[in-house]
């Protein structure tokens, strides 16, 4: 067990039946998800409450790091906390456009949890929904993210599954816990 998995322990379980939304963010403190969720650990000012508030973090390369189990709250977008599903791409994606491998990358992490959830899911941006951010000047994921457009290639590419099939091929991935 490393240590990303004993921090994910501490969150509060939740119910995976009830998530309903997947929250789009960026982050551009550190490379690696590992590397991000040390920071957010050892760091008072990350408004978490030292933990992790990213369930899956995308690196530049297109590497999908799991940081919290789906089953635990990660504590990324206030009113959200408790039904979704907390997604950051690596980078500053209010100056920056995500890397090819990046954007394909999402797009694989979103038809696997638009699949997974079925047709509840509802794709936003971390400051889309009112409540999610103490900081109301906050821009995140930032510009170079069209989340009409993503929101759009999910909807298309959604391929309904036996929830059974899901839950078996995301514990397959390490993805739920």
């Amino acid at each position: 067990m490393n240590d990303l998995t004993r921090v994910s322990e501490r969150e509060a379980k939740r119910d995976v039946s009830r998530l309903t939304h997947i929250v789009l963010h960026r982050s551009h403190l550190a490379e690696t998800g590992e590397a991000t969720a040390e920071w957010f650990k050892t760091h008072d000012e990350g408004g978490t409450g030292r933990k992790v508030p990213y369930h899956i973090y995308i690196r530049k390369d297109g590497t999908i790091e799991q940081l919290v189990p789906f089953s635990r709250v990660a504590p990324g977008a206030g009113v959200l906390n408790k039904t979704g599903i907390q997604v950051a791409l690596c980078g500053d994606l209010r100056q920056y456009p995500p890397t090819p491998k990046q954007a394909m990358a999402l797009g694989k992490v979103l038809q696997d949890l638009t699949s997974w959830l079925g047709k509840k899911a509802k794709i936003v941006g971390h400051t889309e929904v009112e409540g999610t951010s103490s900081d109301p000047t906050k821009e995140c994921p930032g510009k170079h993210i069209n989340l009409d457009g993503v929101r759009k290639l999910a909807e298309e590419n959604y391929v309904p599954w036996h929830p059974a099939q899901a839950d078996d091929l995301f514990r397959e991935k390490g993805w739920v816990v």
